[in-house]
């Protein structure tokens, strides 16, 4: 008979013998005894008397030891983490609310007391930060479990998360676990949850209807240091807030706000190929998610199959001539750039220029920069519509002849 259904068997009193024994076997070191663990957590999952287990005690250890294991080298520490997190989350739904009460509250506290109240040393201070990173690696690894297990989600997760990401004392550890916590929510259609018997989808409308705003609020207050250091974790987790809000059939307010779609716009010239990537599937998810017209100084759409279609073209035509660079594929598809932006077109001055922008940018090869550049003169300036480059002549004589003069790599298109 496996050890697990004997455990079962014995009566209360034994039980509570064997608990306290094994509690006592389980010390706070780096190499938590799992199996030990393992014991503890079933025999407390239904006891008959609750008052003959020390439940206390054992959640003290367990969140004792997320702080402690972040000694040791990080991927074995985020291995470990996983484990420790598979067995809490995955011996009852009881089991898994107490851990996410403890682990919530441990942060809401340390939060409150970096951001309110003043710390009296530095080491205190340092204390307390790396107790609430240690925190937020163990809620991503939480966030890594299949969906059968009881996860750490409540309708405050994604803002709690939000309120540690912007600070360099923790790096990128927030936006990693907000990372995980919202592919977990965009790839699973049921998930169980510690907080309440509630399953996923409802989990996930609530979580994004609760604060439809929280994430764009933050993102817009970050400062410009912190923006461009973590740019591209930054516009990937902004790409999974706007997928799960259209998996929700949610429509937030500040795609109706100017910054929104001009930040998209800057990021588009200023960051590199992973970020553009992701800039370019938030402005198409973004545009899929408006429910209503859109009508700023960087961005006009309707919500016409015109416009969805010219802003996916004008996607298509980015990639291949900023992304991919192919001087062939590039040459081919000048009509096509021609056209889109051509009379009438769909695609805002502010989004042109950007992908103008970035085509000439420095870092593209000299052979695609001569070609855009030569297109540009022969099919705008010389047929004068109503474009104007900044520094006209600086900027085409880098852009043409291959000499580099970066402080005019932007276009301002009246």
């Amino acid at each position: 008979m496996p050890a697990d259904a004997l455990l079962d068997l014995l009566d209360p009193m034994t039980k509570s013998v064997i608990f306290t024994s094994s509690l006592d076997n389980l010390h706070v070191t780096p190499q938590l005894n799992l199996d030990v663990l393992r014991i503890c957590l079933q025999l407390a999952a239904a006891p008959a008397q609750p008052s003959l287990f020390d439940l206390k005690g054992l959640w003290d250890k367990i969140i004792a030891w997320i702080v402690v294991v972040q000694g040791v080298p990080e991927d074995k520490a985020t291995s470990c983490l996983y484990q420790v997190a598979d067995i809490c989350l995955g011996s009852g739904f009881e089991m898994a609310h107490m851990l996410h009460e403890k682990v919530y509250s441990v942060l809401e506290s340390l939060h409150l007391s970096l951001r309110r109240s003043p710390v009296s040393t530095p080491e205190e201070r340092k204390d307390r930060v790396s107790s609430a990173a240690a925190y937020l690696r163990f809620l991503r690894c939480s966030f890594w479990l299949p969906a059968d297990r009881h996860h750490l989600i409540y309708e405050r997760s994604i803002p709690l998360l939000m309120e540690f990401v912007g600070y360099d004392e923790w790096e990128d550890i927030a936006l990693d676990a907000l990372s995980a916590l919202l592919s977990l929510l965009k790839s699973s259609s049921n998930i169980m949850l510690a907080s309440s018997h509630d399953c996923m989808p409802l989990a996930a409308h609530k979580l994004a209807s609760s604060h439809p705003e929280s994430f764009w609020n933050r993102i817009q207050d970050l400062n410009l240091q912190y923006r461009d250091t973590h740019a591209s974790k930054i516009s990937k987790v902004w790409f999974q807030w706007v997928s799960l809000m259209y998996v929700t059939d949610s429509s937030p307010a500040c795609l109706q706000n100017e910054a929104y779609w001009h930040m998209l716009s800057d990021r588009l010239v200023a960051g590199f190929a992973e970020e553009q990537k992701y800039c370019l599937g938030i402005i198409n998810q973004s545009l899929l998610l408006a429910q209503e017209p859109i009508f700023t100084n960087a961005m006009a759409y309707r919500g016409e199959y015109a416009d969805r279609k010219a802003y996916e073209h004008y996607t298509t035509l980015f990639r291949t001539i900023v992304l991919n660079r192919y001087t062939n594929q590039v040459a081919a598809c000048l009509p096509e750039l021609t056209t889109l932006l051509g009379p009438g077109s769909k695609i805002t001055p502010t989004m042109a220029a950007s992908l103008l922008s970035a085509a000439l940018h420095p870092r593209v090869q000299e052979g695609i920069r001569k070609l855009i550049g030569y297109w540009y003169i022969d099919h705008v300036y010389k047929v004068r519509v109503l474009w104007q480059p900044m520094g006209f002549t600086n900027h085409f004589s880098w852009s043409t002849s291959g000499s580099s003069d970066t402080d005019c790599n932007r276009l301002r298109i009246h």
